[in-house]
């Protein structure tokens, strides 16, 4: 999704060169290409709550479903992980 993931631009999707999520959502269809569109998949993923602690949910998904919610997760993590890095290395 970024062309590199040191670049402030590509982790927060300002650039113009990277593939983006179409890529990546190439990909996973093509990994869940054995899944019949109408079949839910289970997953079983971490969910935060209000008073800050976690629970663990299984949730129910097409496969459409969970390739954009993949999609989604995916490009919130890589700019939060790059603002964190920036962070730390700026108070290292």
């Amino acid at each position: 999704m970024a062309c590199d993931i040191n670049s402030r631009n590509c982790m927060i999707h300002r650039c113009e060169f990277c593939p983006g999520s179409a890529s990546l959502k190439i990909l996973l269809h093509a990994k869940l290409s054995t899944i019949d569109g109408n079949e839910t998949i289970l997953v079983e993923q971490w969910i935060s709550t209000d008073t800050g602690q976690g629970d663990s949910k299984t949730m129910i998904y097409t496969k459409d479903e969970l390739v954009e919610d993949t999609v989604i997760a995916i490009n919130k993590l890589a700019a939060h992980s790059y603002i964190a890095k920036s962070q730390s290395n700026y108070l290292k």
